[in-house]
């Protein structure tokens, strides 16, 4: 919701205009799709922390519309490349995200292999507060901007040369 989204999406949002309507259109669609690849490219894995229902989110990420060929799904076609998603099924309004992240989904993950992205300020200063050396993005409007995606895709791919880095001098080491 106004992180990959552009608006905060409802289960009625989600139908054949969900990708204009929802996503910002076929070109930001194909640049979250860029991102998604370079993402999954540098070996890091995505994971979806919402207050959304998992249904939703599933439903907006999953199989692109075909209409007139079964169901119309409404989805943009990303949700193959989602890890997890922890949404208001498992986590109540008021767990902190820093939480869920910890407890469900990046369990022993070093905090400085975490980038946390969020349309919500205080969930970005909750999360930069309770998960120390932890990478924020607060994205601020409507939805990530393509300079938003450009700072996930070079932060993701640092990550991945200084994990790369770390394991070869860990093999000098040894």
């Amino acid at each position: 919701d106004k992180t990959l989204a552009i608006k905060h999406v409802g289960q009625f949002d989600v139908s054949s205009t969900a990708e204009e309507r929802c996503f910002g259109g076929a070109d930001r669609v194909r640049a979250l799709t860029e991102m998604f690849e370079a993402i999954q490219s540098a070996g890091a894995e995505i994971h979806i922390c919402t207050r959304n229902s998992i249904h939703v989110v599933q439903k907006s990420l999953g199989p692109r519309c075909q209409r007139g060929w079964g169901p119309n799904q409404g989805g943009i076609g990303l949700l193959s490349s989602v890890k997890s998603i922890v949404g208001r099924e498992n986590m109540s309004w008021d767990m902190p995200k820093s939480r869920a992240i910890h407890g469900q989904i990046a369990r022993g993950t070093a905090n400085n292999r975490i980038l946390f992205v969020d349309d919500d300020a205080n969930n970005t200063n909750e999360v930069q507060t309770n998960i120390p050396g932890c990478e924020v993005l607060h994205v601020k409007g409507k939805g990530m901007t393509l300079e938003d995606m450009a700072f996930v895709k070079n932060w993701v791919v640092g990550a991945a040369a200084e994990s790369l880095r770390v394991q070869s001098t860990d093999k000098e080491i040894n």
